[in-house]
């Protein structure tokens, strides 16, 4: 398997990012650096090479270009992370793997499997935790994950951006799953697994909301919200948007707001995605490799 280094970029907040190129297509890694989290080595991965599930609110989409969505396989990953880690120097003992980068990572489940039997030949690692944003392309698909006792114990984001069902599945076409049925499964996930020593936080499971302006961030989300976070006592993370045609993030002071608010009746955060400046954060990733806009020339 040949893989070639063609890219990397420093943040200004210190996150580093590696592009690579395969026979297949483009693999980038991120690394997000000490004082973020000094206890571990935090990478972001992708799971396929390149993203053709529509989100709205995605980079990628619409992007009119000619490429495939094809699953990365564990050898082509391996090869990626260690070139990665040796090319960095990275000496924590202790390894968080996060796919949260292109792909639905549900959907590339043998990646995730071998990557869970094999991961003690990445490096020189103690341990190993995995990490994965999905937005639950089905409730089978869901259900591989939070039931599984192999990739069972694993922190699962759920990319959940608006509470009603049908405005959901507007906003992210893949996903066919009620958000009532995604919430009983993560109730259940982090019902089962409270007692973890896996991660930091006990819920293994958490929503992932992006607010955007007028879209997800009205009166009537909210109070949705909060009544989901009353029953089922989710933890949620409001993630900073990344402005992408007519979508606008939301102001400074809904984050605040929504957080007051939510904060209440379950664990709550605001979340700004590292790397935005070099093209780390969701949605981004690959961008300036398969599409070429202004602001990349």
């Amino acid at each position: 398997m040949k893989i070639k280094k063609i890219d990397q970029f420093i943040s200004r907040d210190g996150t580093i990012k590696n592009v690579y190129k395969t026979d297949k297509g483009i693999i980038e890694l991120s690394m997000i650096r000490k004082p973020n989290y000094p206890e571990r080595d935090v990478i972001c991965c992708p799971s396929m090479y390149y993203c053709r599930l529509g989100c709205k609110f995605c980079h990628l989409t619409d992007s009119n270009c000619d490429v495939k969505m094809v699953n990365i396989e564990y050898e082509e990953l391996h090869s990626c992370l260690s070139h990665f880690i040796i090319d960095h120097g990275f000496s924590n003992k202790n390894l968080l793997l996060s796919f949260m980068g292109v792909g639905e990572p549900t959907l590339n489940k043998s990646l995730l499997l071998d990557l869970e039997n094999n991961w003690v030949n990445i490096c020189n690692y103690d341990t190993c935790e995995i990490t994965l944003a999905t937005m639950v392309p089905s409730l089978d698909r869901l259900k591989t994950i939070s039931r599984s006792e192999l990739i069972g114990n694993k922190k699962i984001y759920i990319s959940l951006h608006t509470p009603f069902t049908e405005e959901r599945q507007s906003l992210i076409p893949g996903s066919k799953t009620t958000v009532e049925e995604i919430c009983k499964e993560l109730q259940n996930y982090n019902q089962k697994s409270n007692n973890s020593e896996h991660h930091k936080n006990k819920e293994l499971a958490v929503f992932h909301y992006t607010l955007i302006e007028n879209v997800n961030d009205t009166g009537r989300h909210l109070e949705e919200m909060i009544k989901i976070s009353k029953q089922y006592k989710i933890p949620v993370k409001l993630l900073r948007f990344n402005d992408y045609c007519e979508l606008k993030k939301s102001q400074n002071e809904k984050y605040k707001y929504w957080k007051d608010a939510l904060g209440k009746y379950t664990r709550t955060s605001i979340y700004d995605a590292p790397g935005s400046d070099i093209g780390s954060s969701c949605g981004q990733l690959t961008k300036k490799y398969y599409i070429n806009t202004e602001e990349d020339k």
